[in-house]
């Protein structure tokens, strides 16, 4: 995934350029896994004033386990624009 910077030292990136952005889409059955899985971690998180910052390692891990590096796309899941995935 590359970035778009405009200006000098702050980044601008345009909605247009948002909406160009490919995002690799899992079938809906790891989706709804996916869900599922960080719907447990969120009940963690609200449930618990000690998870703090453990809750946030885990949730990396378990965006590195099920996405990659969006930027590479290791599981070769197919691409969408955000901007068709989103309604405006």
């Amino acid at each position: 995934m590359r970035v778009k910077y405009e200006g000098e030292s702050i980044p601008n990136v345009s909605d247009k350029d948002i909406k160009e952005i490919n995002l690799p889409l899992p079938d809906l059955s790891e989706q709804r896994r996916i869900v599922k899985i960080l719907d447990e971690a969120n009940e963690l998180r609200i449930n618990s004033a000690k998870a703090g910052k453990r809750y946030f390692r885990i949730l990396l891990a378990l965006f590195h386990e099920f996405f990659g590096d969006p930027a590479t796309n290791p599981k070769g899941w197919p691409t969408m624009s955000l901007e068709d995935v989103t309604i405006e």
